[in-house]
């Protein structure tokens, strides 16, 4: 985000007294995912084509390995574009990934003339445009936000359809839903306190949640990807919710290696929606 280069330039200043933000800039130095942002192709995946925006860049490119997330599947419905949507997605390095998944793997389109992927980012933060993907600004807790963000993925879609699809699409999006995967790297700025960031950070994911149960399409092939802090509320969710309505829910931790050993973050990468 924008403020990096302000606590890196602060850090500067205050190494001499500051044990801590030594450790940080040493930590910086060392760490291989913020030396690939900038020479992502040397880390091996066949996605990469950086420099990345976010070291977070390499956590999706880490689950979309393993899962095969942003490629379109033999399950998918022909004939509209496959969507995706990034909430929490500034300064863009999910968003950045999802975009070069969409250019080298998408399905072809229909007609020539049709795009096959329909990107949308949201962020509270200003975000820099990415070519492919339309970038939206605003509070995602805000139903207005979400109304909006609802409305450009629902027209996109249905723009990019041949004219006899069109209807067909606007009538089946309430009832079927007309997104393919929605991504969620949102999380709440961290208070120090594990009781007070935990509950946040499941705000978030509820949130998240429940804008991909209106929009998420019904297929085995529809994916909903979610960080979120483990907690024992956070499982009952997991449990009583996600499990409910996604055919195949994964929790994904130590695999990933682009998160740091000390986050106590964790991924659910829940497939097939069943409505």
């Amino acid at each position: 985000m924008k403020w990096t280069s302000a606590i890196c330039s602060a850090g500067k200043k205050l190494r001499a007294a500051s044990p801590s933000s030594a450790r940080y800039l040493q930590r910086q130095k060392s760490d291989p995912f913020v030396k690939g942002r900038k020479s992502a192709p040397a880390l091996g995946n066949a996605l990469q084509d950086g420099p990345y925006r976010s070291r977070s860049a390499f956590k999706l490119l880490q689950l979309n390995e393993r899962f095969n997330i942003l490629q379109a599947s033999s399950e998918a419905k022909a004939g509209r574009p496959r969507v995706i949507v990034d909430l929490g997605a500034a300064p863009g390095g999910w968003t950045q990934v999802a975009v070069q998944a969409c250019a080298t793997t998408a399905r072809p389109p229909s007609k020539s003339t049709l795009s096959p992927c329909r990107l949308f980012a949201l962020d509270i933060l200003p975000m820099d445009p990415i070519q492919g993907a339309t970038v939206l600004q605003g509070d995602f807790l805000d139903s207005k936000v979400q109304d909006e963000l609802r409305r450009q993925v629902l027209a996109a879609s249905s723009t990019s359809l041949p004219l006899g699809e069109k209807e067909n699409s606007a009538e089946g999006a309430g009832c079927d839903g007309f997104v393919d995967v929605v991504l969620s790297d949102m999380m709440a700025n961290t208070t120090g306190n594990p009781i007070r960031d935990t509950v946040l950070s499941l705000d978030l994911v509820t949130a998240a949640f429940q804008f991909a149960s209106s929009t998420l399409s019904r297929q085995p092939s529809s994916w909903f990807v979610s960080k979120v802090f483990p907690s024992a509320d956070s499982d009952e969710f997991l449990r009583l919710t996600l499990k409910q309505r996604f055919d195949h829910v994964s929790i994904v931790k130590d695999k990933i290696t682009a998160s740091r050993k000390e986050s106590r973050e964790v991924f659910w990468v829940a497939k097939g929606f069943r409505g």
